[in-house]
């Protein structure tokens, strides 16, 4: 009763404030029930219907006052929700006509792909919402990357470096809080992608940027603060860079040679 009563409310829930305690209190109940289920503990329950979790995993609720972090801590919860549901033991718990619309909506290509539309669209309108979107769109990812220990695609990571260079573009014209915000974030879930490629972080020039080492090479890339450019120097000793790339697949391809030539000649 709890849980359908939770899915009842969040149907025609038109503030995000109490959405977010509504599906954090069912990914709370559900998560109960998943736990008590895979202790063999018989739990009498049965759930009308799991559309309202759909809307929320994709932000299909009114996002009007609502920030950026509350709106994937939503879609977050929505989809551990949701996950713990298509778990095999509670499977019967689903109704069999939202069972294979379950399994759509969990697969990891479609999430990254809907998110890449989405900031696609969003670039569109950075004269409005557009920085506020794909702020949203990457701390989604963020949570999704950490739960699944996943990356983004290259195509995927050059947009959003494509955002950057807009968010860079209208800074110099009209330095919000709201651009510099979405750039910070999109430039930290970019930095992991280098992580993914063997570089490791370490603390040179902080004040000025972000950097990150090949261990193997001693080489260091450099990312400024809040500046779409990427330098690459010999070592923490060098003063200037021996190359400097604009272009995110430039800085991959790159960092992805050195391994795989640092790895070779090991």
């Amino acid at each position: 009763m709890c849980i359908n009563d939770l899915l009842a409310r969040m149907h025609v829930c038109t503030d995000p404030r109490r959405l977010e305690v509504m599906v954090s209190q069912l990914a709370f109940a559900i998560q109960t029930v998943t736990q008590r289920r895979f202790d063999h503990v018989e739990v009498g329950c049965r759930i009308s219907g799991i559309e309202p979790l759909f809307q929320a995993l994709h932000g299909g609720f009114p996002h009007a006052n609502a920030s950026p972090e509350t709106v994937s801590k939503i879609r977050l919860d929505a989809l551990d929700t949701l996950e713990n549901l298509a778990r095999p033991w509670m499977w019967d718990l689903v109704p069999e006509f939202e069972r294979q619309t379950l399994e759509y909506a969990l697969d990891h290509l479609v999430l990254v792909e809907q998110s890449r539309q989405e900031v696609a669209l969003a670039r569109q309108q950075m004269h409005s919402d557009g920085p506020l979107k794909v702020r949203e769109e990457v701390l989604f990812l963020q949570g999704l990357f950490s739960r699944r220990d996943a990356y983004l695609t290259v195509n995927y990571a050059s947009l959003l470096w494509g955002c950057l260079r807009d968010f860079y573009q209208r800074m110099g014209n009209a330095n919000t809080s709201s651009l510099q915000k979405a750039y910070d974030v999109v430039q930290r879930l970019l930095e992991g992608q280098l992580i993914a490629r063997g570089l490791e972080p370490v603390s040179w020039h902080p004040e000025e940027g972000a950097a990150y080492q090949l261990p193997r090479t001693g080489e260091v890339v450099f990312l400024r603060r809040r500046t779409p450019q990427v330098e690459v120097y010999a070592s923490l000793r060098s003063v200037e860079p021996s190359a400097v790339y604009d272009a995110w697949f430039d800085v991959l391809e790159w960092a992805t040679q050195r391994m795989r030539q640092s790895n070779g000649a090991s």
